[in-house]
């Protein structure tokens, strides 16, 4: 078994889809545009984007990404309006993270793996 693919129930879908791919970064895989539904890759899965249905309350679910630079990163996504929520910039760990909320309000992390820079 292996996991591909990931659906985000969303309410606003060219909001969504613009968000995903212009501030995020991802590249389309499959759209339909008229059914309001589409995948963006996102690395070795994908991210399905798509209205209907009864939307969740409360989600438990956090799309993680890996970046090489966090901080480059995080200056990136502020410039574009991204406000951050939670910042583990000194972990002690051999990686340090970041959190922020798409336009919908689902948990978005950024994380960097390895040796620090600064």
């Amino acid at each position: 078994m292996e996991l591909n693919l990931i659906n985000l129930k969303v309410r606003d879908w060219d909001g969504m889809l613009k968000f995903y791919q212009d501030i995020i970064g991802l590249e389309p895989a499959y759209l339909e545009p008229e059914d309001k539904y589409g995948q963006l890759d996102a690395g070795n899965i994908r991210l399905s984007l798509s209205v209907g249905g009864e939307l969740p309350t409360g989600s438990r679910l956090t799309i993680q990404f890996q970046v090489e630079d966090l901080l480059a990163e995080i200056a990136r996504l502020e410039s574009l309006g991204c406000e951050f929520f939670d910042k583990q910039l000194a972990t002690g760990e051999a990686y340090r993270m970041a959190q922020f909320r798409d336009p919908e309000g689902n948990a978005i992390a950024i994380y960097e793996l390895g040796e620090i820079k600064d």
